[in-house]
């Protein structure tokens, strides 16, 4: 380095984490004689801290999202460079499944998953530091996760109905949400025996009415009408709805509910 004002200064980044025994020689000149080393002085350089920034792919999200949780490991100043190592992801304190060491590449590592049951989860990413860069923990932003689930169809029991007779309306069932309001979940027929109507489905908020009929061509005896519910999360639930079926001399046991 050029000697200015009897001074020469050295500025470096490229040390590794250790500890350097640093000397100077003055190189002399037309005037001054060259000097011997200096005595050394000893730089350590320490491992630089680290963050950990966590994001999501999409929150909430319904049962089933392939979800992508995204680590950016930030170094603290005054420390530089890329960081290597591993990120391990958690679920509360459980490893992520597929997610307990993924690789950093360019400051980042990502897990993505479908795994995770509904319900709310405290996502965290651990780095694992590597020989520059000390280890760090992140939570998620906006913690906890939501995975939402389907609706909840609960469907009525005690229903009867005679054959031949006219349709009436009953109570079939109820139906909540664990996000979407209650009234606006779609109640509709999967199967339903032969012989065996519903009809007329209305949603009061969460309580199901239908029409209900028995043709002449329905089987007496239990009969199971196959229900579903759908919210507007692209999920949805079938539920088994129990109706007996009378002969037409038994009309003084038909229940309405």
């Amino acid at each position: 380095q050029t000697v200015s004002a009897n001074v020469a200064t050295c500025s470096i980044s490229t040390l590794s984490v250790s500890t350097h025994p640093i000397t100077a020689v003055y190189n002399g000149d037309s005037n001054f004689n060259a000097s011997p080393p200096s005595t050394a002085v000893s730089q350590v350089v320490n491992k630089a801290n680290t963050s950990v920034a966590l994001t999501s792919s999409q929150n909430p999200a319904p049962l089933g999202t392939n979800i992508t949780f995204t680590a950016a490991i930030s170094i603290t100043s005054p420390g530089t460079g890329t960081t290597s190592g591993t990120v391990q992801f958690r679920d509360g304190a459980t490893p992520i499944a597929g997610c307990s060491a993924v690789t950093v590449a360019m400051n980042s590592a990502a897990c993505s998953t479908t795994a995770l049951t509904a319900g709310n989860h405290t996502i965290s990413a651990i780095y694992s530091g590597d020989t520059n860069f000390n280890t760090s923990t992140g939570n998620l932003t906006g913690n906890p996760q939501v995975i939402t689930g389907p609706p909840v169809l609960v469907p009525a029991v005690g229903l009867s109905r005679v054959k031949s007779a006219p349709a009436t309306n009953s109570q079939i069932g109820t139906v909540s949400d664990d996000v979407s309001s209650p009234g606006s979940i779609v109640v509709t027929v999967q199967t339903a025996p032969t012989g065996i109507s519903v009809t007329n489905i209305v949603n009061n908020n969460g309580t199901i009415t239908a029409d209900i009929a028995a043709g002449c061509a329905a089987a007496t005896g239990p009969a199971t009408v196959v229900l579903n519910a759908a919210d507007g999360k692209g999920l949805s639930q079938n539920a088994n709805l129990g109706v007996n079926i009378l002969a037409s001399g038994l009309a003084g046991n038909v229940s309405t509910i």
